[in-house]
């Protein structure tokens, strides 16, 4: 693995507790930190509003229901994301522009690949 040159923060928004440790895990591993980790879409808004968060990780089906949300708020504030999910079917709603899917189960390499590829 390699070290990023940009470090960032990132929000993990997963309810899957296990993914939720491995992601967090390897975000430090590449050399970023982690503001938080929540299993809802509410919790994860709640740190938003905090401010402290540049880049994100997120499944689409959280405790509290489907991340379209938190989607469009990460996109409105212009911060990158990445979403994972075994809900690769899921079509965004209107008002929520396309983005960038990681399948799961996904590889060390395809998260480490695909986290490459955050803009910010």
């Amino acid at each position: 693995m390699t070290m990023v040159e940009t470090r960032k923060n990132f929000l993990i928004a997963e309810d899957e507790s296990m993914i939720a440790m491995m992601l967090e895990d390897i975000i430090e591993t590449l050399g970023h930190d982690v503001a938080a980790v929540v299993d809802s879409c509410s919790a994860a808004m709640q740190v938003l509003e905090q401010g402290h968060v540049n880049a994100a990780i997120l499944d689409l089906n959280l405790s509290d229901g489907e991340s379209w949300p938190l989607v469009q708020q990460l996109q409105q504030r212009g911060i990158p994301f990445l979403v994972a999910s075994g809900d690769n079917a899921a079509t965004p709603p209107d008002g929520v522009k396309p983005v960038q899917k990681l399948a799961k189960p996904f590889s060390l390499t395809s998260l480490e690949e695909a986290l490459s590829t955050l803009d910010g």
